[in-house]
């Protein structure tokens, strides 16, 4: 906080995806994410399952960043390149964590999902999701924060 009592935030650096991502504490964190299959799934459910209820994500753009991620995680050409990662692919990991956390808390006892993730009841579950969701605020408190002009600019 400044004098005044505002709170002041950090404008984000220059650090682009391939910067952020070289640091040991950030990989150790996305290596923990489930397969993408299972990942895939888990996207679904939450759509199915919870977004409705609180309709906090727009399905469409969700998965058009989650493409584009994956996309700027896996495509050396795009990361190594001199062009600037957009911002909200830079915090995704942190969202997309939180997504699973939530996804996790209204999967069904019937869900296919459960055994590739090892869950046999429902405190598994809970666990994971737990884990998922301290993951997601793990990777936001590695990254800067940003105002919302810097965001929109």
């Amino acid at each position: 906080m400044d004098g005044s009592g505002r709170e002041v935030l950090v404008e984000l650096d220059n650090r682009d995806l391939t910067t952020v991502r070289s640091d040991p504490a950030y990989e150790r964190l996305i290596e923990q994410l489930p397969t993408h299959h299972i990942c895939q799934q888990l996207i679904r459910n939450y759509f199915d399952e919870a977004n409705w209820k609180f309709y906090a994500l727009e399905q469409y753009y969700f998965e058009k960043l989650y493409s584009l991620w994956l996309h700027a995680t896996v495509a050396p050409a795009y990361t190594k390149s001199s062009q600037r990662v957009p911002i909200d692919l830079i915090y995704f990991p942190a969202l997309f964590f939180q997504v699973l956390a939530v996804s996790l808390q209204f999967l069904p006892p019937t869900a296919k999902v459960r055994g590739g993730l090892n869950i046999c009841e429902q405190s598994d579950c809970d666990k994971l999701s737990l884990s998922f969701s301290n993951i997601g605020k793990e990777i936001v408190a590695l990254l800067p924060l940003i105002s919302l002009a810097t965001a929109f600019c």
